[in-house]
């Protein structure tokens, strides 16, 4: 807890100052106030560290997307240039969902399923999954590094999985209003957000795991 403090107290610090020109006489007395039988030598040696630390850290992005007919009015980027950068891209995992998917989608579907098959993990949470078109083609794949999900609520039927989400390796992440759908990638109006976040891929993959924990959904 009183190193918490601290971090947050040196901070500021850390993204005002280069390395070089860390002043450590404004700095050591909060080390001092917090931890009082410390030296002034490991004073500054903790404040180097902890500036050293958070300077190592990623910085959150956060960026708005849209679908919508491309003009030059308009400097956001496209959520179908986004679903497919982010798919592309994965390295470890892929944590997707599909309220609706669509002919649309069979090429980016044949590229998860191409992603798993190189030992990237993909999970797939769909609603209504025996509605969903390729869901034979996807228990066909399904593995250790292909997971498909149907979303379970038998007391309220009118109860959806209506969430728009795409994570990426823990950490790029897209929220939207958009289906995987000709509509939602190109057709309709659609918002969103894509994130650059350790912190909220970690509060996805958390929350739907919890979800799984709850029967909420259910592998198939």
């Amino acid at each position: 807890m009183m190193f918490d403090m601290l971090l947050e107290e040196v901070k500021p610090y850390a993204f005002s100052s280069n390395m070089e020109d860390i002043p450590f006489e404004e700095i050591t007395p909060i080390v001092h106030r917090i931890f009082p039988s410390v030296s002034e030598k490991d004073a500054e040696k903790i404040i180097s560290m902890l500036i050293s630390v958070i300077k190592s850290e990623k910085k959150e992005k956060i960026d708005l997307t849209i679908t919508a007919p491309i003009t030059s009015g308009i400097k956001v980027r496209q959520n179908q240039t986004i679903v497919k950068e982010l798919l592309s891209s994965a390295e470890k995992s892929i944590l997707i969902t599909g309220y609706s998917m669509s002919e649309y989608f069979a090429e980016l579907l044949d590229l998860i399923i191409q992603k798993s098959q190189r030992g990237i993990l993909c999970q797939i949470y769909l609603n209504q999954a025996e509605k969903q078109m390729y869901l034979d083609k996807l228990m066909r794949y399904k593995g250790r590094f292909l997971n498909v999900y149907d979303y379970q609520n038998s007391e309220d039927k009118m109860a959806a999985l209506h969430a728009k989400v795409i994570c990426v390796d823990g950490y790029k992440s897209l929220i939207s209003s958009a289906n995987l759908s000709y509509h939602g990638l190109e057709g309709n109006i659609e918002l969103g957000t894509v994130i650059e976040s350790e912190r909220i891929g970690k509060q996805l993959t958390d929350a739907f795991k919890e979800l799984r924990f709850k029967k909420i959904f259910v592998e198939l």
